[in-house]
């Protein structure tokens, strides 16, 4: 069984959070791509823009593992990166949010 990643969100965030998921959904099929062909650039592009816009909405850890892939795609280090991409959808899929 999966950990959970519960998160506590600011409840005037709660009509943007469903916008920012979806996109980090579709930022996963990128990042398939990417690793794929090994395109280093979005790899580092992705993983720098989680980074900087994760914590502001409140998901302070996404955000770290944003960074860590950033600095894989600079590093062009595949296995990291592929850990990280692994570690962006383990928390999407158990992901539980409470507005408060």
């Amino acid at each position: 069984m999966s950990e959970k990643f519960k998160k506590i969100i600011d409840i005037e965030l709660k009509e943007i959070i469903p916008g920012f998921l979806e996109n980090r959904m579709s930022d996963i099929v990128t990042l398939d791509k990417a690793i794929e062909i090994s395109d280093f650039p979005s790899l580092r592009s992705i993983g720098h823009k989680l980074s900087g816009n994760a914590g502001g909405y409140g998901f302070d850890d996404l955000g770290e593992i944003g960074a860590r892939l950033e600095t894989a795609g600079e590093e062009e280090n595949l296995k990291n990166a592929s850990t990280e991409i692994k570690a962006i959808k383990a928390y999407m899929n158990n992901l539980e949010i409470t507005y408060e």
